[in-house]
């Protein structure tokens, strides 16, 4: 949330520095049309002013006496008009230079404030672009993060089974050693019960030796060790002991180890995280 709104408070100064930009490039224009128009308007007064001089020069140089005496009226009025005339235009002439001045004055201003504001942009540019790359690696962080999390819980989860397992493997190992201790008393009795018959055997000579048994009752006997007495108790069965190992994906690692490289061919670096899911590493 927090940088959804540091991202959407960029696009905005942004937005706002290229309208401002805008703006003062259309003053620019307009500023330089006024421009142009005074300069017409100047060159105009000017050609005029020159223009009305050189009348005024030619009529006071080329004329008679006769015939300045009888236009004197209307030649002291048609100069007083010209000098009227010069003076108003000398006086918008020096009025257009003055805004000419304060025109260029002022497109100085804007172009050194455009300038400067596309320097910032440029700056404002490389900013986002490495806001976007710190943002990225901070989702690649992120899902590192949520990676090694699920990785923790599946850890976890392997290693209760293998507590269970372990366990089990133990009340095993409780149930041989039980059973192994059975038929280790049942040697020992057996032993005891073959040196009983072998010191009875000699102390009372071959003719009361008891009758011989048959192989099939020899063999049957033969899985009931101990004394007559134990004759009919079956010994336990043999235990197996089976121990399943946790097995690693490779192809997840392989996978990994692409999709680490890619990003670091990009500048996207993450942290040294296990590439396997597994929890076994893969030799």
């Amino acid at each position: 949330m927090h940088k959804g709104e540091k991202e959407k408070r960029i696009e905005n100064e942004l937005e706002r520095k290229n309208t401002y930009v805008l703006e003062l490039l259309r003053d620019k224009r307009r500023l330089n049309a006024e421009l142009e128009s005074e300069r017409k308007l100047s060159r105009k007064l000017n050609e005029e002013c020159h223009d009305l001089r050189r009348r005024l020069g030619e009529r006071r140089t080329t004329g008679t006496v006769v015939d300045l005496f009888e236009s004197s009226g209307t030649s002291e009025n048609n100069t007083v008009d010209l000098k009227e005339n010069i003076f108003v235009l000398e006086s918008s002439l020096r009025e257009s230079r003055a805004q000419i001045k304060s025109l260029e004055e002022h497109k100085t201003l804007l172009e050194n404030e455009i300038s400067r504001l596309a320097e910032a942009l440029g700056k404002d540019s490389s900013s986002t672009s490495d806001m976007q790359l710190y943002i990225e690696q901070l989702n690649i962080y992120e899902n590192d993060f949520q990676k090694e999390k699920n990785e923790k819980e599946k850890a976890e989860t392997k290693v209760s089974a293998l507590t269970d397992q372990i366990t089990d493997c133990q009340e095993l190992i409780s149930t041989l050693t039980r059973e192994v201790d059975l038929y280790k008393n049942a040697f020992e009795r057996e032993k005891r019960d073959k040196e009983t018959v072998l010191r009875r055997e000699r102390r009372q000579g071959p003719s009361e030796l008891p009758p011989p048994q048959s192989k099939e009752a020899s063999d049957l006997s033969s899985n009931f060790p101990g004394s007559d007495f134990d004759k009919g108790i079956a010994l336990p069965i043999q235990p197996h002991l089976q121990v399943v190992y946790p097995l690693v994906d490779s192809r997840t690692q392989y996978h990994d180890s692409i999709r680490k490289r890619e990003l670091h061919r990009r500048g996207v670096f993450t942290r040294s995280t296990p590439e396997s899911s597994g929890f076994l590493p893969d030799s």
